[in-house]
């Protein structure tokens, strides 16, 4: 994915690759390695945790379930995409060996907190440390159109201490549900932007995106950051399912163009297509919910969770490895399993009765674990076509 972004939106070129060898560890040369592995591990472990849980076994709550799925699992893999595409949007040389590794153990730190309840100052490191990492980036590469990124991250880093003031301003579970607003504003800024490119180069044809869908796309981001808003300050009102619909129909109207049903007979690409289709039908749903009680406000939101940020977390990682990694960007068996699990988990989590939560979260990590099985080698060996990275 990353190595792909060549879209017109982004601007900057490619970085070459060095011909000399690596002065580090290999998982340590480029973000996408380290970050992507711990994204495939924490997202089939931590959900195996939810599930002993579940069953009573562990103390586990639903507080750090939603918790470590926003700032543990989509926050490292947020890290593994923005320090791989960021540096080559700005042309400077990106995170590498001690300081990488130092990054993640701030993440791995976090992720002990919450579970053995330390610290909690110890989980309020991560994002500002990648927040003031992809700002220099930005300012020293002068990548102006990108500074929604590093507002997103800060976004991010005020809810989770608003989190942890455990309802001193707002209560914990409003500044989780802010936080989810939060991380699909992220995923319809990034998704957006590459969802034409993408697909016009795996069908051969020129997806040329017209003056109305580039309005579409600030107006979409606008919205959605502005459920997130609401959902800290006015939270389950008519306000917040006014936005959210808004919302919803502007990120469905995103999509008009983009040839998705064309794209059939490529599942690395219709993945994409899917992901981001969750945006527009969770947040209907969100509104649906808070407008009329049309519809139950979990299922709302794990249409935005499990559906959105679930399956373009899996689309993103799965093209990015498998184009870093010098292979050819083509979904195998194990990898189409893996898609189709996450949207069986889905839709379950947002059709299902509720006493059929376990079978979805046995379907994420179905679907997780083949992640971690498919591209384990991927990530933790060289490239096939012997280039570094």
């Amino acid at each position: 994915m990353v190595g792909s972004f060549n879209a017109h939106s982004l601007k900057a070129e490619p970085i070459e690759p060095s011909t000399q060898s690596p002065p580090h560890p290999l998982l340590l040369t480029t973000p996408h390695r380290l970050f992507f592995l711990m994204t495939a591990v924490f997202g089939t472990l931590s959900m195996a945790l939810w599930l002993v849980g579940l069953q009573g076994a562990l103390s586990y709550d639903a507080s750090w379930h939603g918790h470590e799925m926003i700032f543990g699992f989509v926050g490292v893999t947020f890290a593994g995409f923005l320090l791989t595409a960021v540096p080559r949007w700005t042309n400077q040389p990106g995170l590498k060996g001690a300081w990488l590794a130092g990054l993640c153990g701030l993440w791995v730190l976090g992720r002990l907190t919450m579970a053995f309840d330390g610290p909690v100052w110890l989980d309020l490191l991560f994002v500002p440390a990648l927040l003031i990492v992809v700002l220099r980036d930005i300012v020293v590469g002068r990548n102006w159109r990108n500074l929604t990124i590093p507002v997103v991250l800060a976004m991010l880093t005020a809810l989770n201490v608003l989190y942890h003031m455990d309802g001193d301003l707002i209560a914990p579970g409003d500044a989780l549900r802010a936080a989810a607003y939060t991380v699909t504003a992220m995923i319809a800024l990034i998704g957006g932007r590459v969802m034409a490119p993408f697909t016009g180069n795996a069908l051969g044809v020129k997806i040329q995106e017209s003056r109305f869908a580039q309005t579409m796309e600030a107006v979409s981001i606008i919205a959605v950051l502005s459920t997130a808003v609401l959902a800290a300050v006015a939270p389950d009102t008519k306000w917040l399912g006014a936005a959210a619909l808004f919302a919803g129909v502007v990120l469905g109207f995103r999509m008009i163009g983009w040839r998705s049903l064309a794209t059939w007979r490529l599942p690395i690409v219709w993945v994409l297509h899917v992901g981001y289709a969750w945006l527009p039908v969770g947040y209907v749903l969100t509104g649906m919910a808070l407008i009329w009680g049309w519809v139950d406000p979990s299922a709302a939101l794990h249409a935005l969770t499990a559906g959105a940020i679930g399956m373009m977390i899996l689309a993103m990682a799965t093209r990015a490895s498998l184009g870093h990694g010098g292979r050819d960007i083509k979904a195998d068996g194990p990898t189409i399993v893996a898609y189709v699990c996450i949207i069986v988990a889905a839709l379950l989590r947002v059709l299902a009765p509720p006493d059929w939560v376990e079978a979805a979260v046995v379907a994420w990590i179905v679907g997780y674990g083949l992640f971690v099985f498919a591209f384990w080698s991927v990530l933790t060996r060289p490239r096939v076509d012997g280039k570094p990275g």
